[in-house]
């Protein structure tokens, strides 16, 4: 890759409309990505995504945004070169390098389109990532549903990586897994869908655009040394003031997709934001971070043995 053309920097996604906004409803969400360090690629990559509240009449376009750190100059006050890769993504994203029998990686980009209601694998196969000659593929476009988070991680303990994703709605709230035939065929492979929770819809007086449930999910271990195979979810229920824990029935069954529902946390009203995780006392439990949003607090939860 071009290291004059890409170099260091931040990847958005970004929505606009041709239409005037009532408001503005913004968001972050950190997605780390680990590149190879010989390649001269984007690292210490952030995603952030500016959502407007939707209005009717407006056509609305999202792209993957790419904005150059600056050479040279205070970066906090120096303008960032902004490079469009491809339409589509509004929500979230998440990377990954798949190394290729010959010699080659693939560089996978999955992304969540919240309003075309696609979630969409974007890759390139080469020597080093470029993002301007990406192919595409639609890996599920189901009516009514609203991709919204997601995350790589081994969810079932068999060696190979899922996609657990979110699927928001203001009447029936998804939390999915992704499963492929293979890491090395994520392209051409098929992949199978499992339904971990559904039902999830915003607990307010009265339903307008924007309001929806879930927001974002993660894998976690609550406790090092590791004492479980599959990984637990914590999910935010986001309009819906809760926050929420799925355990594994079956923890030895790489087969088995069911799990068990805990809520966790709930708010007086309104919504749950984004749940972050750490052990930040050293204890080897992880302490929860849960945001409630509209009641102005941050929550602290700690696992118990």
């Amino acid at each position: 890759m071009d290291s004059d053309k890409y170099g260091f920097g931040l990847v958005w996604t970004r929505i606009s409309m041709d239409s005037e906004l009532d408001s503005d409803l913004d968001f972050k969400l950190d997605s780390e990505l680990d590149l190879d360090s010989n390649s001269d690629a984007i690292s210490d990559l952030d995603l952030e995504s500016n959502l407007d509240s939707k209005r009717d009449g407006g056509p609305i376009s999202a792209q993957m945004v790419w904005h150059k750190h600056p050479e040279s100059g205070d970066p906090l006050t120096s303008t960032w070169e902004e490079f469009p890769l491809f339409d589509g993504p509004d929500a979230g994203f998440c990377y990954y390098e798949i190394p290729l029998q010959n010699g080659l990686t693939r560089y996978v980009i999955f992304s969540t389109q919240y309003f075309l209601e696609k979630l969409v694998m974007s890759w390139y196969d080469g020597t080093s990532p470029d993002f301007y000659n990406l192919q595409h593929k639609v890996l599920d476009a189901t009516p009514e549903e609203r991709y919204f988070d997601c995350e790589l991680a081994d969810m079932n303990a068999d060696g190979d990586l899922e996609l657990l994703i979110t699927a928001n709605s203001d009447t029936n709230g998804k939390l999915l897994i992704y499963e492929p035939m293979r890491n090395k065929d994520w392209p051409e492979g098929e992949w199978t869908k499992h339904v971990i929770a559904d039902g999830f819809k915003p607990n307010v007086p009265e339903i307008t655009e924007g309001n929806g449930s879930p927001g974002r999910a993660r894998s976690m271990y609550p406790k090092i040394p590791v004492d479980r195979k599959k990984p637990m979810i914590l999910m935010t229920g986001d309009d819906d003031n809760n926050a929420y824990l799925f355990e594994a029935v079956k923890d030895n069954d790489p087969e088995d997709w069911t799990y068990t529902k805990h809520v966790i946390f709930q708010a007086n009203e309104g919504t749950v934001g984004a749940i972050s995780y750490a052990d930040i006392d050293g204890d080897g439990l992880a302490e929860i971070f849960i945001p409630a949003y509209s009641d102005g607090r941050l929550h602290v939860m700690t696992f118990e043995p």
